[in-house]
């Protein structure tokens, strides 16, 4: 792959004070890479880059999110630097989706969950803005939102089609 490729030579080319940086990018690569190896990268790292704080950090962001700990991949994702986002906003909207579909499920009882509750599940702000965003993803989703709160309905169901584009599935 040739990104893999760039970080490698850019990582071969760096003095040691940058490489746990690399490593973390590497990470987190792997994670959107959607590899299964990523304990083995973490493995092979050498036992003081580990202890540095971007990889200490893209290991934690792989753990939440390889152990469906959506709440804390958020929370990680928020405190990462500009270059570590950029990565992990690769990932992210698999994330929501997965959050969302465990949302479904953990609440089907309830039949109506705040927004501002979803936002601060999926890390969102309260802004207008951030809360609009919200609403167009569960609309393109197919959710059934009202005023302040997702509507849910016992049929329901988050899935994902061909082209990767969800869909909620029953009722409305």
């Amino acid at each position: 792959n040739q990104c893999m490729t760039r970080l490698r030579e850019c990582y071969d080319r760096t003095d040691s004070v940058h490489r746990s940086e690399f490593v973390g990018y590497h990470l987190l690569y792997c994670l959107y890479e959607g590899k299964s190896d990523v304990g083995r990268v973490y493995s092979s790292v050498p036992p003081e880059l580990r202890r540095s704080s971007h990889v200490a950090h893209a290991w934690a962001v792989c753990c939440s999110l390889l152990s469906m700990e959506y709440v804390q991949f958020f929370k990680l994702a928020a405190s990462s630097s500009q270059l570590e986002s950029c990565l992990i906003k690769l990932v992210a909207d698999h994330a929501r989706v997965a959050t969302l579909r465990a949302m479904f499920k953990a609440y089907k009882q309830e039949k109506r969950i705040e927004l501002t509750y979803v936002a601060d599940v999926l890390g969102m702000t309260h802004s207008t803005d951030s809360i609009a965003k919200l609403r167009g993803m569960l609309a393109e989703f197919g959710a059934s939102v009202d005023d302040r709160c997702l509507l849910l309905h016992a049929d329901t169901d988050l899935r994902v089609n061909s082209t990767r584009k969800i869909t909620a599935m029953g009722g409305r």
